[in-house]
This record gives C-alpha cells, structure tokens and sequence, in this order.
C-alpha cells in the first residue's frame, strides 16, 4: 500500500506539549543517495513534478512540486487537543481530515474515527494542462452499496479499493474533562501505542 517510505510519530506529553513529525524518502531508498558520509538518505520528491512542459507542477525555476505533508496540531478552548498525521502519499490529506471530522463533528473516540472506512477524491489533476475535472472517487470496500450506487448516479467513477490502501494515520487526542490521552492507529500495521 502507500506510504510504505514514510515513518510516523505522534506524541502528546501529560503537560500537553505535542509534535507530530514525518520521516519520508519519496520512494523507495528516495534518490538512492546519501548526503556525504553522513548517513541521511536524499529524498526524490522531485518524481512529484510533471516532466511535460505547461502544467501546474511542471519542473521549472520557482516551482514546488505537490506536497502530501499533512502533520496537524489542533488546540481547543486554548488547550492542546490532537495531534495527527499519516504515512500514505496523497491518500493522506483526505485521510487526516476525515480522522479529524469523525472525531469534531461526529464525537467518535480516535481509535474509532481512523479505523471507520474512508473515502479519497481528488478535483482537478496538475499533471494535465488544462486542469482537467476528475470525478474518480476511491471508496473503502466496506463503504455501503448503496453509498457506492448513489455516487455512480451522481456521474462519479467509483473504485472500490481495501481499507489498507487510505493511508495509515494516527493520533493522540487528550480529553480535557478527565486529562486523559487516547491513541489511535490504522490496524493492522507496524504500529505501537505507549503512554502513561
């Protein structure tokens, strides 16, 4: 699945100091080289560049390509509240977000905001000159059918694809009635919970 370059870590302290860093090489062994002898393998992110001149992200001076980086702090009535992030390319914007919306709008615990089935949609491609609409719409096979129906008669291509596939996010979330930190992770993966 995606993300499989890329480690994770979220933390949040008793005191409420968070972080949220990401470690990511762009690819496997990213550039395949090593700055100097120091160890530090090089990223390729420029593959997130269109080689074809005229587009959004082509290469070219004072460009960016497109970035998936999404580490997210938030703080509620002026006290940390959750930290969250994802390895999992451009599955993981959409991924942190829903995380965050289950957990804001629909009150779900953090273990059961991230292991909900998700969805992934993209609006237009930088990678083709004229911006071309994409109504592809990437659904977590465990998504209803009737979901995936009413989406298909809204003119949207839908692929089903297995949970795995969304990104990998996790998150501590510090409840401000009890103090109490709760975690969670996408299952199953490599992944290890600790706190106190």
């Amino acid at each position: 699945g995606p993300g499989h370059e890329t480690s994770y870590q979220v933390s949040m302290d008793k005191a409420g100091n968070m972080v949220t860093v990401s470690q990511t090489l762009g690819g496997a062994f990213g550039a395949m080289l090593m700055s100097g002898s120091t160890g530090i393998i090089l990223r390729n992110y420029t593959n997130l560049f269109n080689p074809e001149p005229g587009t959004k992200i082509s290469i070219g001076p004072w460009k960016k390509p497109l970035s998936h980086h999404c580490a997210t702090l938030i703080v509620k009535d002026n006290k940390p509240f959750i930290t969250i992030g994802a390895p999992g390319g451009r599955f993981a914007p959409t991924a942190v977000a829903q995380v965050i919306v289950n957990v804001i709008d629909f009150g779900m615990g953090m273990q059961e905001a991230i292991g909900v089935a998700r969805i992934h949609a993209e609006g237009t491609d930088p990678q083709v000159p004229e911006g071309k609409l994409i109504r592809k719409c990437f659904l977590d096979s465990r998504i209803p059918p009737a979901v995936v129906s009413e989406l298909e008669r809204r003119g949207h291509e839908v692929v089903l694809k297995p949970a795995s596939i969304f990104a990998r996010p996790l998150a501590v979330l510090r409840d401000h009635a009890t103090g109490k930190l709760h975690s969670g992770t996408a299952v199953p993966v490599p992944a290890m919970a600790i706190g106190y």
